[in-house]
This record gives C-alpha cells, sequence and structure tokens, in this order.
C-alpha cells in the first residue's frame, strides 16, 4: 500500500488502517528516520573535525618546577599562598584590616633595593674582519 500524506495527516485513517499497513508505515518511518539521523551524524563529525586544533609545529610547552609558598596566613599557618593567580580570601581579608602584603611574608625580601644599583653596561664587542 502507498502513504499519502492527506491520509497520513488524519488519525482516523491510522485507525481504519490494517496491521500489516501500519506495520509497514512503521518500518518506513524508521528507515527515513536512520538515515536522517546518519546524515546528520556525518554532518556533525565533520564539523568536529574542523573545529579540532590541527597538530602545530611548535615546541610543547616545557614543565615548569613547583611554586614556593612566598605568603602565610598568621591565624592559621596551614594556609599558604605563591604571590600569583587570584588572591585567596584571607589575604583579602587581612589585607582590609590593614596588614600590607609584606606582613604576611613568609620569608623576608632578601632582595637589594633597586635604586642604589648601577644598570648593567653592555660592553661592545668588535666586529670581526671578514677573510675573503
Amino acid at each position: 500500500m502507498t502513504f499519502s500524506l492527506e491520509m497520513l495527516a488524519q488519525p482516523s485513517s491510522l485507525e481504519k488502517m490494517s496491521l500489516d499497513d501500519l506495520w509497514q508505515l512503521h518500518q518506513l518511518i524508521g528507515e527515513v528516520l536512520e538515515t536522517k539521523i546518519k546524515n546528520e551524524q556525518d554532518k556533525l563529525e565533520r564539523r568536529l573535525i574542523a573545529l579540532r586544533p590541527q597538530e602545530s609545529t611548535a615546541r610543547p610547552r616545557r614543565p615548569y618546577p613547583p611554586v614556593l609558598p612566598k605568603y602565610a596566613n598568621p591565624d592559621a599557618p596551614q594556609e599558604v599562598w605563591s604571590g600569583r593567580g587570584r588572591k585567596p580570601r584571607w589575604v583579602a581579608d587581612k589585607l582590609s584590616e590593614g596588614l600590607e602584603l609584606k606582613d604576611l611574608s613568609i620569608v623576608p625580601s632578601q632582595r637589594p633595593n633597586r635604586g642604589d644599583a648601577h644598570p648593567k653596561r653592555r660592553r661592545k664587542v668588535p666586529s670581526r674582519a671578514r677573510q675573503y
């Protein structure tokens, strides 16, 4: 039996169909859905391939050593911060209480005052004479 859209649009016509005709309709709908789903999957896979980053020729990032903590919470010494990234809540709280970041430092700074140091001077290197 051939199925027309007008016939399928009315639920009463489906009730009048025989069991064999309904089964054929069920199989036809399954085949149509299968092809449509397969086409949609292929389309999505092509989009995913296009979105994947291409293998780059750049060198991989070198592994960085772990960063040691520089600041500790005076009330809870197990809470430490390396000074990188977002400030922990306890640091923000201590700063709002009037403490300075150097007051939370684990090790006092050992750096010399940069204002007193002389800038490094580059030495000119004479260019070598070309040999012909």
